[in-house]
């Protein structure tokens, strides 16, 4: 849902829309786990980390509803109810084996739809494998991480950090493909965000 949202929408509002599992996660995990509590500063952190999505994202934001939106606010339900399933799973379970089987599972579901969708690869080389490899390699190491922050620490305090994702998604643009990064709204953002986290985590209990 992701990826085709993206592809029927702008890039901007994509990063924005995506965004909002954050606060449902916060919304929702009170209700699920007793260790979970909604507090205003858990809330002052998601606006002002929405807040710096929505400054980076200003520009080129458009305020009506094209087909990709739907797409990525259901992404965004799935990736919530996805974390609250994995801070359901007891700590006993290896974050590693845990991905694992979550990639596998998931590839099969997607191979199937994209093979019986009349999907296929338009060429084979060995830079696209190598690429391929990277690429599964980044998911199972940053899902692994995830998937143990989310055991050892609450869901509510953790799932703020998400809002560096557009953040770093820029800097890697800047780094890789020479785009123009250094401008006052990234910068803004990168305050909001950092601002919004440290709300959040300032206090063990808040």
């Amino acid at each position: 849902f992701t990826y085709m949202g993206t592809a029927a929408t702008t890039g901007s509002k994509s990063s924005v829309l995506n965004q909002l599992s954050v606060f449902l996660v916060v919304l929702v995990s009170p209700v699920f786990f007793r260790t979970e509590k909604l507090t205003l500063k858990k809330l002052a952190g998601c606006l002002l980390g929405f807040a710096g999505i929505l400054v980076m994202n200003l520009e080129g934001l458009s305020f009506f509803i094209e087909p990709g939106d739907p797409l990525i606010l259901l992404a965004s339900c799935f990736a919530a109810t996805g974390y609250l399933i994995s801070k359901a799973m007891p700590k006993s379970c290896d974050p590693l084996t845990s991905t694992a089987w979550q990639q596998l599972l998931g590839g099969i579901v997607l191979l199937a739809a994209g093979v019986l969708g009349g999907g296929k690869l338009a060429a084979v080389s060995l830079p696209g494998l190598g690429c391929l490899l990277f690429l599964i390699l980044a998911a199972a190491v940053s899902y692994s991480l995830w998937f143990y922050l989310l055991q050892q620490n609450e869901i509510g305090r953790i799932s703020v950090s998400k809002f560096l994702t557009p953040l770093f998604g820029v800097l890697f643009s800047g780094i890789l493909l020479g785009e123009p990064i250094f401008t006052p709204e990234n910068g803004l953002a990168l305050l909001l965000v950092c601002a919004g986290i440290v709300t959040v985590n300032s206090t063990k209990h808040a």
